[in-house]
């Protein structure tokens, strides 16, 4: 199918992640490398602006010394926001307020 469209199947180089602390919801997700030459053409659209990041050379972060380092914040909901929202009865309908 991606062929069929006329396009590749590379993925762009990423780091996954899985984020957590206590009193918040587990975070799954994935930085991609500004550099890489796939990163305007994710073959399944997972490179967004909002997750795109470039890796400092000798960061003073790094704490392996002289490699690249990268600094990202990620922000987690608070647990009973999730479980407050999971537990909603999606089949059921919704009348609107008169």
């Amino acid at each position: 199918m991606v062929r069929a469209q006329g396009r590749h199947g590379w993925r762009p180089a990423h780091i996954h992640f899985l984020v957590g602390a206590p009193g918040y919801s587990e975070g799954i997700t994935a930085l991609y490398m500004a550099d890489d030459e796939h990163i305007d053409s994710d073959t399944v659209f997972g490179a967004n602006e909002s997750l795109i990041t470039e890796p400092k050379p000798n960061g003073s972060g790094s704490p392996f010394g002289p490699l690249p380092s990268i600094h990202f914040d990620f922000t987690l909901a608070a647990a009973k926001i999730r479980r407050r929202l999971r537990s909603r009865d999606v089949s059921a309908p919704i009348h609107p307020s008169s």
